[in-house]
């Protein structure tokens, strides 16, 4: 059985190279040749429709694995692609929030018959705060020491140094920070201190009990005579009230302006010594 088995394998191993050669052969019109060539390929042509069925699968999956790479690279520049236009649609977000912070903060309408001038915040408090920050506007824009910087929201300090194109300013939540302010709706003027960042201010002198004071309440700059702040600059509201030993009311203020993510300031150019 073996040797039957050998000679068929090679009796078609002779058959497909007797195949090729004839189709290979550019001969046409002999017609021999066309006798031996036609009964070649019906000896051939189950074997090879076999084979062709057989090495489909093979194929299919070929082509599948190829086709797969294909989408795969596809899909990898698709991403790419996304990516990119999500980091412009991340800039241009950026871009205009910074734009809309900017606006907010050039349009304060308290201070509107007031010279100022609004910079970009260039350091910001860290983790060990010294209750200041930098803005890159300076002497250069007209700015001096003492000048008040506010928000659209409301008072945020006071400069303390500054070079040519840059301040730096001290936070009203500076425990060392005291300010003149006015309780609106009474006739009381008192001292209002910080206390220290993200804490309320307190005002402990100046308002005795016979003032009515409620929770809510704006409490503003004072603007007396002299005074460093121009007067109804919104400093905060009354957020608790309490009386200390000395019949005193004691207000806690939460500040207007929201000190702990302050982007753009404005400079007030007011010098209560002009």
């Amino acid at each position: 059985m073996a040797i039957v088995g050998g000679r068929s394998r090679l009796t078609l191993v002779l058959l497909v190279l007797i195949t090729v050669t004839l189709v290979t052969l550019d001969v046409r019109n002999v017609e021999p040749f066309e006798r031996a060539k036609g009964a070649v390929e019906g000896v051939l042509d189950p074997v090879i429709s076999g084979a062709q069925r057989a090495g489909r699968p093979l194929v299919d999956a070929w082509e599948a694995v190829t086709e797969y790479d294909d989408l795969r690279a596809d899909n990898e520049r698709l991403r790419a692609e996304l990516d990119v236009e999500r980091g412009r649609d991340l800039a241009n977000a950026s871009a205009a929030e910074v734009l809309r912070a900017l606006l907010a903060e050039t349009g304060i309408g308290y201070v509107a018959d007031i010279p100022s001038t609004t910079g970009r915040v260039v350091r910001h408090i860290g983790n060990f705060p010294d209750f200041t920050v930098d803005v890159d506007k300076g002497s250069g824009a007209g700015v001096r020491v003492g000048m008040p910087a506010v928000t659209s929201a409301g008072l945020v300090g006071r400069v303390v140094d500054v070079s040519p194109g840059r301040s730096r300013v001290r936070l009203i939540s500076d425990p060392e920070f005291e300010l003149g302010v006015r309780l609106v709706g009474t006739d009381a003027v008192a001292v209002a201190r910080g206390t220290g960042l993200g804490q309320p201010l307190v005002v402990s002198e100046g308002v005795g009990l016979a003032t009515s004071v409620h929770v809510g309440m704006l409490v503003t700059t004072s603007g007396i005579d002299r005074s460093v702040y121009p007067p109804d600059v919104p400093v905060g509201l009354v957020a608790e009230v309490a009386v200390d030993p000395g019949l005193n009311q004691v207000l806690f203020v939460q500040p207007a302006a929201s000190l702990d993510s302050l982007h753009f300031l404005t400079i007030l150019l007011y010098d209560s010594a002009l």
